[in-house]
């Protein structure tokens, strides 16, 4: 492929990539968020499940962050200094590597969703029914938006 063919193709694959970290980073916050939140309630099974759950969200959610902001910056470096043949190399060879970290962007949301359904039963048994289903509900909608996508 010619420089002018695979550089438009480079920035949108670096703008895809840009849009995933920037997803990840704000999921992984409010993980955290909710992490922080959790820590000080009394000590239990319950809080045991909810800090491994959101933690594990958090952890998911910032090495994917960093895997895909690092894939960005990668591209467009290598498009900047017009370095073409390391351009192909790499975008051809992130497929296997990109694999691992969309399977842990997806886990990562549904442990995210999981440690939003434990925080309500902290307040009571209705509260928990109502996180429960909102987060039910919140993880159908979401894997049937990115099926409509797909």
């Amino acid at each position: 492929m010619t420089p002018e063919e695979v550089i438009p193709i480079a920035q949108l694959f670096a703008d895809a990539m840009n849009q995933l970290a920037f997803i990840s980073a704000i999921v992984g916050g409010f993980a955290v968020a909710l992490l922080a939140g959790v820590l000080g309630k009394e000590k239990r099974a319950l809080t045991r499940w909810t800090v491994g759950v959101l933690s594990a969200s958090a952890l998911l959610q910032i090495s994917c962050t960093l895997f895909f902001s690092l894939s960005s910056f990668r591209i467009l470096t290598y498009t900047a200094n017009n370095r073409m043949d390391d351009l192909n190399a790499f975008i051809s060879g992130i497929d296997p590597q990109i694999g691992p970290f969309v399977i842990a962007f997806f886990l990562s949301f549904l442990l995210f969703f999981a440690g939003i359904a434990l925080t309500g039963w902290f307040f009571g048994k209705r509260t928990g029914w109502a996180g429960t289903i909102i987060s039910v509900l919140a993880t159908c909608l979401a894997f049937y938006g990115l099926a409509i996508a797909s």
